[in-house]
């Protein structure tokens, strides 16, 4: 939980009949409060206005009540037991918290909120332990911007890679542009809803971003950009780099047309 509070403050939440610590985060135009059981990660969003903060946390009380029942089941779940990946869980809770770099989007966009993704049996057998996604909450752009997936280590994370490139089939693929300079492992295909995908591992994070543009070069454009927005804004919250080195990419250079 720490984690969270050092981007935002703390705050407190009915749980349970009883108070609870929680964090309060202000990400530009949206109020969260997050909440941490055991190895979950619980958080409601709502625009800033007047009454944010209340409907912010009654969402994350929703979240709550929804939330015990499972706890306490019995049945098996997806959810990683509690310490068995921190490192994986640190890089999740410093990205849920943190701003995406909204200024160096080449669209026009609405409110940009972090959402957590389900994990099924099936992925988390694969070794996902976590997965973020980046989208505009107004629907102003309406594919996901970014999506990062967390991942046991990096073998897990190889083998994600792999298995996209694998389910795109060869006929998908694309060539990266030789000026997408890079030392993570990287894949493009053109997607039969019309769009193009990026898919990229950087150590135990997959992070995919999807472009779409009727012009078939325009979109490519914007997958590079949108893959090197990503890829910055990981390295630069979480210091994850190729080979444990961090790299700092706050700058991203943008090479296609703003939309």
């Amino acid at each position: 939980m720490a984690l969270v509070e050092r981007y935002g403050e703390p705050a407190d939440i009915r749980a349970e009949g009883r108070t609870t610590p929680a964090a309060r985060i202000d990400l530009g135009g949206t109020i969260g409060v997050f909440i941490r059981v055991d190895n979950v990660l619980v958080y409601g969003m709502a625009p800033s206005g007047g009454n944010a903060d209340q409907a912010a946390g009654v969402l994350t009380e929703a979240g709550l009540a929804h939330l015990a029942p499972l706890v306490n089941s019995t049945e098996a779940r997806a959810t990683p037991v509690s310490g068995a990946a921190e490192p994986a869980e640190a890089a999740f809770l410093a990205m849920a918290a943190s701003r995406f770099p909204e200024k160096a989007l080449p669209f026009e966009f609405g409110t940009l909120v972090v959402l957590p993704m389900p994990v099924s049996s099936e992925e988390s057998a694969g070794g996902l332990l976590g997965a973020l996604t980046v989208r505009d909450a107004d629907r102003t752009y309406r594919n996901p911007i970014a999506i990062y997936a967390f991942y046991r280590d990096e073998t897990a994370a190889r083998a994600a890679l792999a298995e996209a490139k694998r389910l795109a089939g060869a006929a998908a693929q694309v060539a990266l542009p030789p000026d997408f300079e890079t030392p993570y492992p990287a894949t493009m295909t053109e997607r039969v809803n019309g769009t193009t995908r990026v898919v990229v591992q950087v150590g135990a994070t997959v992070i995919t971003v999807d472009a779409a543009k009727s012009n078939r070069d325009a979109r490519h454009d914007m997958a590079i950009v949108l893959a090197r927005i990503a890829i910055g804004h990981l390295e630069e919250v979480t210091g994850q780099g190729d080979n444990g080195t961090t790299h700092h990419c706050s700058q991203v250079e943008l090479r296609c047309v703003r939309a």
